[in-house]
């Protein structure tokens, strides 16, 4: 019997995020690996950690940072845990590959009424 598990409080860094890391395209890439390894090992979700952290600042690895009044901004983080949302709607399927070094996550889109697949 398998038992459901989510991640909770997990960020790429510690102690409020690591500036020029936590807060690049380097994030993107990292949230969206994460994802698909979690799914693989067929997690039931996580909780990326956000907002202000137990230093009272607002950590550099939020997905979604906000100014002094109140406009709010995508963060880098955001669109890894975007690009997750809009390729995990198939199921995950096996590659063969010998490309050394590449993490593939291949997924196949449920098929529409008509036979079609799209995102």
């Amino acid at each position: 019997m398998k038992v459901p598990y989510r991640i909770v409080e997990i960020n790429s860094w510690f102690g409020g995020g690591k500036a020029d890391g936590s807060d690049t395209f380097a994030s993107a890439l990292w949230g969206l690996d994460l994802m698909f390894k979690l799914a693989r090992a067929d997690g039931a979700g996580l909780k990326m950690e956000t907002g202000v952290n137990h230093l009272g600042w607002i950590s550099r690895y939020t997905p979604i940072d906000s100014d002094d009044q109140g406009h709010y901004v995508a963060r880098p983080l955001y669109y890894g845990m975007l690009a997750f949302a809009l390729a995990s709607r198939g199921r995950l399927i096996a590659v063969e590959s010998d490309a050394s070094g590449i993490n593939f996550k291949p997924t196949r889109c449920p098929a529409k009424a008509d036979g079609s697949r799209s995102h």
